[in-house]
């Protein structure tokens, strides 16, 4: 019978926590914020040390975003926590493609 209650707390408590608001549920729910923690912190140790850290920043932002498309596709995680690292490089994306359409917009006058 305690077993039961326990069963019923737990499925009533995971029904009332906030879904986007409230933390990831999952592993793979909690690697994209992890991997773009990582990112960050190879951008500042790596110019701090003078090394060249843009293809690993590149490469752990994109397992970032990777890792939250699939955790909200696959995983159905909806966390704020999650959802950062895609708006993030869409962000970044975004800002890149309108840095090169004016380039290319004041080149030709």
């Amino acid at each position: 019978m305690g077993g039961a209650m326990t069963e019923d707390c737990a499925t009533v408590d995971d029904a009332t926590r906030p879904r986007f608001f409230g933390l990831p549920r999952t592993a793979l729910g909690w690697a994209a914020p992890a991997l773009m923690v990582a990112c960050f912190a190879a951008a500042i140790f790596g110019e701090r040390l003078g090394l060249d850290a843009r293809p690993l920043n590149l490469a752990l932002l994109l397992a970032s975003m990777a890792a939250g498309v699939a955790a909200v596709v696959a995983r159905r995680e909806r966390s704020w926590l999650v959802w950062l690292p895609v708006a993030f490089v869409a962000a970044t994306l975004f800002g890149e493609v309108l840095q090169g359409i004016g380039a290319l917009l004041g080149s030709g006058a």
